[in-house]
């Protein structure tokens, strides 16, 4: 039962953090969706690379927020040492961590794609 209260903690961050994220998704691309004409506006937050940039943005912003919690919850927990919870909270740190690469080359590909864009449509920034 100890260990399902040490999950439940963590799946508690994420669940904050999720919350949080939605919330700043549906406000951003509410306020995106009154900028565009009618007959021009994006369905979906992905319809545009700039909306696609924000979303990734946002959830940047939210994975450094997780992997502060967790670090505060890693290091309140080496305190009492329970390992199973050590072991599952630094499990939780590495995947953060890769997730956060991941978007990041997300980003840059994104980026290179704006670019490109603008390159091939004689568009100006």
């Amino acid at each position: 039962m100890k260990a399902l209260g040490s999950w439940s903690r963590v799946d508690g961050v994420g669940a904050t953090s999720l919350r949080v994220i939605s919330d700043t998704i549906n406000l951003t691309m509410n306020a995106k969706a009154q900028t565009f004409p009618a007959s021009n506006r994006p369905e979906t937050p992905f319809d545009s690379i700039e909306n696609a940039q924000d979303y990734l943005g946002l959830l940047l912003e939210a994975i450094a927020d997780s992997r502060n919690e967790i670090a505060d919850d890693l290091q309140a927990a080496e305190q009492t040492k329970p390992d199973r919870r050590i072991e599952a909270l630094r499990l939780v740190q590495y995947k953060l961590e890769k997730l956060e690469q991941h978007l990041r080359s997300g980003s840059r590909a994104l980026n290179d794609l704006r670019t490109l864009r603008r390159l091939l449509l004689d568009e100006r920034a």
